[in-house]
């Protein structure tokens, strides 16, 4: 098993990302002794690493002290389909790609000046394959219009291969914008369940101004479609007209004439 941490300095306002590693075996046929086997395991996980490492840099912008974890765990395997062979070369098998669940191949390559691969069958290995990152919940539940605070939401640890693109959230990303719709405590509080906190969403209730000469009528509206801070924005008025204005920075749709 190899674990990769990756810390967070700032330095002279430079971000750096440096790994410590360590490297360790334990429960697996790398403890037999047998050499072949280690020069194949540190194939298959120099090859992970690099697979990862971009990943697990990227995580580590979470914020949290342990995101960008790597823990990678070649499972045990046999060399005896490719006995003989003394050189390695580990690659990624078409179709496949890094998950937490990889598939590595292993195949053997000649010796020399110019090592070509041999014709010996490939093997293929099963590895374990873990960064960690943090998942966003509602700490308590957030009701629609709520602004998304840091004391509202809290980091879940996971693996942010098992991850889709819709949990892969920063804090950053969600702190200060508003709830679309009520987030109970618990559940994950995804992008798309959010909006800019100066944004309107359909069916919002606002404030509609209208100028002229120096006058101003205001009245209350239904928004009939999302719009952000300087778009046209249709809003259906208390009488049933709907019409036509730009939101501003304070939520008021403004009309002029």
């Amino acid at each position: 098993m190899t674990v990769i941490t990756l810390h967070r300095m700032k330095q002279l306002k430079t971000l750096v990302l440096f790994g410590v590693f360590l490297l360790f075996y334990s429960g697996s046929s790398m403890a037999q002794g047998d050499p072949r086997v280690d020069q194949a395991s540190l194939q298959i996980e120099q090859l992970l690493v690099d697979l990862a490492a971009p990943l697990a840099g990227k995580a580590a912008e979470g914020g949290e002290p342990n995101n960008g974890r790597l823990t990678i765990n070649v499972l045990p395997f046999s060399l005896d389909q490719i006995d003989g062979c003394k050189n390695f070369e580990a690659y990624l098998p078409s179709g496949r790609q890094l998950a937490a669940k990889s598939v590595v191949g292993l195949r053997c390559v000649e010796a020399g000046a110019a090592a070509t691969r041999s014709s010996s069958p490939p093997l293929l290995v099963k590895a374990d394959v873990h960064i960690e990152s943090s998942q966003y919940v509602a700490k308590q539940t957030i009701q629609p219009n709520d602004v998304i605070t840091a004391d509202s939401i809290e980091a879940r640890s996971v693996n942010l291969l098992t991850q889709t693109a819709t949990t892969k959230v920063l804090a950053s990303q969600l702190i200060g914008r508003r709830a679309n719709q009520r987030i109970l405590a618990g559940s994950i509080v995804k992008l798309s369940a959010t909006r800019g906190s100066h944004s309107v969403r359909k069916g919002e209730s606002v404030r509609v101004e209208s100028r002229t000469a120096g006058l101003v009528v205001a009245t209350q509206g239904e928004v009939q479609s999302p719009a952000d801070v300087g778009a046209a924005v249709s809003v259906k008025t208390s009488s049933g007209k709907i019409v036509q204005g730009i939101l501003s920075n304070d939520g008021v749709v403004l009309i002029t004439f």
